[in-house]
């Protein structure tokens, strides 16, 4: 989509004088990611969020002869996405989606104290409704839309010092708000927990759909136009109280050019009916003039694999988290629990990172406690006693590395700090931070001692062999830790979105992988070039979900740029740094993506999405619940793994066997035949040929 340099106000006159379609899609190109943020953590899931935050963009055009005079929207549609999404809560019984349903599933033993940051976030969007128009307006510019001070001075018109001010006072005023509804955050929570407000998700596709038929004047959903019609009502009772007169000429007005700019474009009679006035227009779908074209096609489903790919035999063996249930430590295979991601060291060691612990299994196959209390926190020193905090988004990154050296790393985005396990010269265990914790923002290309540098935003870390590591921060980039963890050089910008695991092959060449909707891998090379290396761009996403008006699903394997990967929850590297593997979020598949850019991708277990349990060719089977009969049927040894079911992959080990996990809540289990059913729910892919 090609973007101008017009302001918020200027386009929104554009699409409601002028029916321009085109400056209605730039405008919701810069605010549906941020609204359907703003949303999501107020209520949690994402169904809701995308009807808040179309509902949003109704109000805004119903409202649009008061507004198109401000160059930013930004803070009235904040305002606006808070008060609607509390209208949900007030009006629905909330609705637990899949993806919350599945984290606290997976992460039931935790303390509830990790739920503290997703609590704080409700309040904090609720404090910033409250604040003064322009106060919340420059806050909004700055940390949710990534806005220099320089920047919002020259869009608004007003001295830099003054900007400054304002978000001083905006960020006392808040943490005063705070105090008020019992939630009394510190300096570093607040400021870590602004500094996520400014990662705002990209739009899903659904809210795309929603969007672009909002433009064309086609009907929208009834909760999302009841949800409009309570968020004009309540406007419209606050302006009442003070001019009854003014709020109902304005409403008329708007109302009005609202319904003519979609009949004017549809070539049909307004409607006159109440409730969905402006909300619908007549006329069928047409093809969209301004639609760019769309990417080359990838190759097609039968198309020939590598000799490599044909040549990659796997056996599934028991690993940890016993299908009955068992002891928290212990016997590997007969103790409880799982990891949502894991890394090995040279000895055969198995580390997992386990909510806010880190626990281990030893070459022998026993499961002990290594590091952590499970209590959140941030504690360095002894590793029986330090404390970590991983954070309690279901979105946030979970990554844990070894490198050669005999230490772990983890990212934590609780303390959005870099820390590290190790053995000290007694050869005790301890906890110390490697980076992160600081407030110095750095440019490309400069350094700093790792413990000054601000890692705002969501961070994941992968560790080379020689201990230099790679550390992305979606708020400010990409980063390079020495060996020696003395220095932390900015490489460049991020190019993806909400990171999540990442990995490194033993040539230094680091692999990061991000979800939402158009999902995909970053790869970092050991001299530090930073390429998208697979998955479709965020661009290329758009353009076709706007065409197919959902989500691409019909995009299959081919060279790894064209490929769509689902909002994918992991990633592993081949130790030789041939391919990566991926899987998770909404489609359970594991995706085997060659690093050579030319070769095909494959899917390795076609597992489709995350609501069924298909049989291989993604067939649909059911809903997901308890039945002996769906589980995933049985798989020859030696042979294909297109019957295998696999939610995630959470890592490999040293010599590169995969570890992948079904979620126990919904009560698979996996068999293979000559041997029978797995009893474990985190399970060895072995690799038989390497």
């Amino acid at each position: 989509m090609e973007t101008t340099d017009r302001t918020d106000g200027q386009l929104l006159t554009a699409y409601v004088d002028g029916a321009d379609a085109a400056s209605f899609r730039e405008l919701y190109a810069r605010y549906a990611g941020l609204l359907h943020s703003i949303c999501r953590r107020y209520l949690g899931n994402s169904q809701d969020a995308e009807d808040a935050a179309t509902a949003c963009f109704a109000v805004l055009l119903k409202k649009a002869a008061g507004l198109k005079g401000r160059p930013n929207l930004g803070g009235w549609l904040h305002v606006c996405a808070v008060r609607i999404a509390k209208d949900i809560v007030l009006a629905r019984t909330h609705r637990w989606q899949r993806e919350r349903e599945a984290y606290e599933m997976q992460m039931q033993s935790q303390s509830k104290e990790q739920d503290k940051w997703n609590e704080l976030l409700p309040h904090l969007e609720e404090g910033m409704a409250e604040l003064p128009d322009r106060m919340r307006e420059v806050l909004v510019m700055h940390f949710y839309q990534g806005l220099s001070r320089s920047q919002i001075a020259e869009t608004l018109g007003r001295p830099e010092g003054s900007i400054g001010t304002w978000i001083a006072r905006g960020v006392d005023r808040l943490r005063e708000i705070l105090k008020r509804t019992a939630t009394d955050a510190g300096d570093e929570q607040l400021s870590s927990a602004l500094s996520r407000l400014a990662v705002a998700v990209p739009a899903p596709a659904g809210l795309v759909a929603n969007l672009e038929a909002l433009a064309g004047g086609k009907a929208l959903s009834a909760p999302i136009i009841a949800l409009v019609d309570r968020a004009i009502k309540r406007i419209l009772w606050g302006q009442v109280k003070t001019a009854v007169a003014i709020a109902v000429s304005v409403t008329v007005i708007c109302v009005g050019a609202f319904a003519a700019v979609h009949a004017a474009r549809s070539g049909s009679t307004p409607s006159t009916g109440s409730g969905q006035a402006g909300l619908t227009a007549g006329g069928g779908e047409g093809k969209d003039e301004n639609a760019a074209d769309e990417p080359a096609k990838p190759a097609a489903a039968g198309a020939a694999l590598p000799s490599d790919w044909r040549e990659e035999q796997w056996v599934p063996e028991e690993f940890l988290g016993a299908l009955g249930g068992g002891p928290p430590m212990g016997p590997a295979d007969q103790a409880a629990g799982g990891a949502i991601a894991l890394c090995g060291d040279k000895a055969g060691n198995i580390y997992l990172l386990n909510g806010n612990a880190i626990d281990i299994v030893t070459a022998d196959g026993v499961k002990h406690r290594l590091a952590g209390t499970g209590t959140p926190g941030f504690r360095d020193g002894p590793a029986n006693q330090a404390q970590f905090n991983q954070g309690g988004d279901y979105n946030v990154p979970r990554s844990i590395q070894c490198d050669g050296q005999g230490n772990i790393y983890t990212a934590e985005n609780g303390n959005v700090r870099v820390r590290r396990i190790f053995k000290d010269k007694d050869g005790k265990w301890m906890v110390d931070t490697v980076a992160g914790a600081g407030k110095q923002v750095l440019k490309d290309g400069e350094s700093c001692p790792p413990l000054e540098v601000n890692l705002g935003g969501m961070i994941a870390v992968a560790a080379a062999q020689d201990g230099t590591l790679t550390v992305i921060s979606s708020y400010f980039g990409v980063f390079r830790v020495d060996a020696d963890r003395k220095a932390i050089r900015k490489l460049g910008a991020w190019p993806g979105h909400c990171p999540q695991m990442a990995d490194c092959d033993r040539n230094g060449n680091a692999y990061f992988i991000w979800r939402v909707d158009d999902g995909g891998v970053v790869r970092v090379s050991a001299d530090g070039k930073i390429d998208h290396m697979a998955g479709l761009t965020h661009e290329e996403f758009l353009k076709i979900s706007a065409k197919v008006k959902s989500k691409p699903y019909h995009i299959g394997d081919g060279p790894p740029l064209t490929i769509y990967i689902d909002t994918p929850t992991s990633l592993a590297v081949s130790p030789d740094g041939s391919c990566v593997y991926s899987c998770g979020g909404d489609e359970y598949d594991i995706r085997r993506i060659p690093t050579d850019l030319k070769s095909t991708t494959a899917t390795m277990l076609c597992n489709g999405r995350w609501y069924v349990l298909p049989v291989h060719g993604n067939k649909n089977r059911g809903s997901v619940k308890f039945d002996p009969n769906l589980t995933g049927k049985s798989l020859a040894e030696g042979g294909p793994l297109g019957n295998l079911m696999n939610c995630h992959i959470s890592g490999r080990d040293y010599e590169g066997n995969l570890y992948g996990f079904v979620y126990s809540f919904v009560g698979t289990t996996l068999s293979v035949e000559g041997k029978g059913q797995l009893r474990t729910y985190l399970y060895r892919l072995r690799r038989v040929n390497k």
